[in-house]
């Protein structure tokens, strides 16, 4: 039996594009375009604000929930489109697009239950740092990465539930 899904794909530029290359005999520098830095970072964000929360990964790429944030995607994509523009990158094709795909629903339980054990190791291992750690800023960085990966959790575990309760067609 197939399922529909979202898979996000992504198209972002490179950090190094426009940027230099350098060699001193054996060692190679890159050194990134004016800019590129800013954006690499506001990708990071991205990463780690809104795809982790809204989709989960897998063999085929992103798998979005239903339902997505879509209004901090197009938020998202307008920002990076702009901080490009400011650097003189000309986005000729959009940073990502959402694809809908049919897919073997065994083999996506499959891929969901793996990304959950990946999840589950994250958390233990962001537990154990906070027991190790004393500084209270640090603490307080380690509680909010937990809260986030603990609600990433609940979300592919709402996911998985939901596949698990389709029934065959027909």
């Amino acid at each position: 039996m197939e399922v529909k899904v979202k898979v996000l794909i992504r198209r972002f530029i490179s950090e190094y594009k426009q940027g230099k290359t350098k060699s001193d005999g054996r060692v190679i520098r890159k050194e990134l375009a004016q800019g590129l830095l800013k954006i690499r970072e506001y990708r990071k964000i991205f990463w780690e604000r809104w795809l982790k929360i809204n989709a989960w990964q897998s063999e085929l790429g992103w798998i979005l929930f239903e339902p997505y944030d879509e209004a901090g995607l197009n938020r998202f994509v307008d920002v990076y489109k702009e901080m490009c523009r400011d650097i003189g990158i000309n986005v000729t094709e959009e940073p990502v697009e959402i694809v809908e795909i049919s897919v073997p629903r065994d083999w996506l339980i499959k891929q969901l239950e793996k990304y959950l054990l990946e999840l589950d190791s994250k958390i233990d291992e962001i537990r154990a740092k906070m027991q190790d750690i004393r500084n209270s800023k640090s603490i307080s960085h380690y509680r909010v990465k937990l809260a986030f990966y603990q609600e990433a959790f609940r979300k592919c575990e709402e996911f998985l539930n939901k596949l698990k309760n389709v029934q065959e067609e027909g």
